[in-house]
């Protein structure tokens, strides 16, 4: 009999994804699925359940997406100190 798939790690890829694609919540689903990661790395090592791969993956996505929020963020802040320093200058 096959080891199930542990739930947490396909929680982690589908938050890490989310982090790519939503505009400002993916800060949060970043921050979400890496301590999902966490989480499922110990319960698999206890369970011996499957999942691995899927942790990685997730844990790549969500710093990926993590990295692609902030340059967004910061583009985000920089435009708008550029708007108002040349609007009331």
């Amino acid at each position: 009999m096959q080891n199930k798939t542990n739930s947490l790690s396909v929680a982690t890829l589908s938050f890490s994804i989310l982090s790519l694609f939503v505009p400002i919540g993916g800060l949060i689903f970043s921050i979400v699925a890496l301590i999902l990661a966490k989480k499922a790395k110990a319960q698999i090592q206890q369970t011996a359940e499957r999942g691995e791969g899927l942790i990685l993956a997730g844990t790549i996505f969500s710093y990926v997406g993590l990295a692609i929020q902030l340059i967004i963020l910061l583009l985000s802040m920089f435009g708008i100190l550029t708007y108002f320093s040349v609007t009331t200058g």
